[in-house]
């Protein structure tokens, strides 16, 4: 049963852009109200000991990952390791150790499961993102800083809050509104904010909040479900089948528990899924390949300027004069921005050179975007140009 990996480092892995929602707002209710979702009473998995085995003794753990065949790994900061434990909560493995050199760690704040046996491991004290192999314990090397933007979550601080989005979420502003609009900072400030894959966001509670409690919310900031948290129980990855986390018992020792979401169905909130255009929208494949960093570079400096306006206007813009008003930017003579959707949630558009026909685009925000594009990270071409209809996002 795969589960949402959780990182919960305060390193900010990205492109940190530097636009903040703000201004008072209440709650918007989901028109259906919260869902009947919760945590089952007692862990369908626990793993960890008070005394005995050492493999199963935990302290400080800081993270966990659910890998695709069911497999447990875990951020062991009592021992600066990676632990793998199977399905059933029995030791496989353990990598890494405490030190400097290639696949030793100082501080294993996060992990991260990708598709196969590879683990992404956080080390902010070093600087470090690498790679380990788990059904060996062989560490693989670090990965480059573009290879971490695409593949781990970003994290991003803002009002007190750490907000945490898919590699694909860039659009911050929607997310921070999203924050905004569900009153989150009117309570203590929780752990965390994640938003998961299909537009749920996932709300931790304050470690010292009275009512432990997850709460998830839609884009719009309403409130579909709320699921009590058992007694001296944080989570640490959650999604709509399962929540893994550090239980702590009455000598204060830890304990990996995961618990069943009980309830949850269909999403049909509004969500990352929602299509932002139409069929009509191909993706040419002269645009695998194209290099094109100067183009590149210069919608990094549109998407910073939409970052900063959207505070004042809670939408995303196609004006590029609104945005020119905000950031001091100007785009080269021969080179033409064509703002194709831009909404509350994410926006839309191509960058071409007008004399040699080559161009970029851009797909930016929650939402499905052209086939064969990943949103926030530009597709550029050579050569003959790129149509597709928009709606608004």
């Amino acid at each position: 049963m795969p589960g949402m990996n959780g990182n919960r480092t305060m390193w900010i892995v990205g492109l940190a852009l530097v636009g903040s929602a703000c201004g008072d707002g209440s709650p918007s209710a989901s028109a259906e109200g919260p869902e009947p979702w919760g945590l089952s009473g007692e862990p369908v998995l626990e793993i960890g000991v008070v005394d005995g085995d050492e493999r199963y003794q935990l302290h400080e753990v800081t993270d966990a990952a659910r890998l695709d065949d069911g497999r447990i790994a875990v951020a062991h900061q009592g021992t600066a390791e990676i632990r793998v434990y199977d399905a059933e909560g029995r030791f496989l493995l353990a990598a890494g150790g405490p030190g400097d050199g290639p696949g030793e760690w100082r501080q294993v704040a996060a992990v991260h499961a990708l598709p196969g046996d590879t683990l992404v491991v956080v080390d902010p004290l070093l600087d470090r993102v690498g790679l380990v192999d788990a059904a060996t314990g062989a560490y693989l090397g670090e990965l480059g800083d573009a290879r971490a933007m695409e593949l781990l979550p970003r994290r991003r601080h803002h009002a007190g809050l750490i907000l945490e989005a898919p590699p694909a979420f860039t659009a911050w502003g929607a997310l921070e509104e999203a924050a905004r609009q569900a009153d989150i900072r009117s309570a203590q400030a929780p752990t965390e904010i994640r938003l998961d894959a299909d537009g749920r966001l996932w709300v931790s509670p304050a470690l010292s909040a009275a009512d432990a409690s997850l709460r998830v919310l839609d884009l719009e900031g309403g409130e579909r479900a709320v699921l009590p948290l058992p007694d001296r129980f944080e989570p640490l990855a959650v999604d709509e089948h399962e929540a893994i986390g550090v239980w702590r018992d009455s000598l204060d020792v830890e304990h990996l528990r995961v618990h069943a979401v009980e309830g949850a169905g269909a999403w049909s909130g509004p969500g990352v899924g929602d299509a932002l255009v139409g069929d009509s929208a191909a993706r040419p494949d002269e645009a695998r390949s194209a290099d094109a960093p100067e183009l590149v570079g210069h919608f990094r400096n549109i998407a910073i300027a939409q970052e900063m306006q959207y505070p004042g206007t809670g939408t995303y813009t196609t004006d590029l004069d609104a945005l020119g008003n905000v950031w001091d930017f100007e785009l080269p003579a021969g080179l033409r921005i064509d703002f194709l959707a831009a909404g509350p949630r994410g926006w839309w558009g191509r960058l071409v050179d007008t004399e040699t026909g080559a161009g970029c685009m851009l797909v930016y925000g929650a939402f499905l975007p052209v086939e064969g594009l990943t949103s926030g990270a530009p597709a550029c071409w050579e050569g003959a140009g790129w149509e597709g209809a928009g709606t608004d996002p």
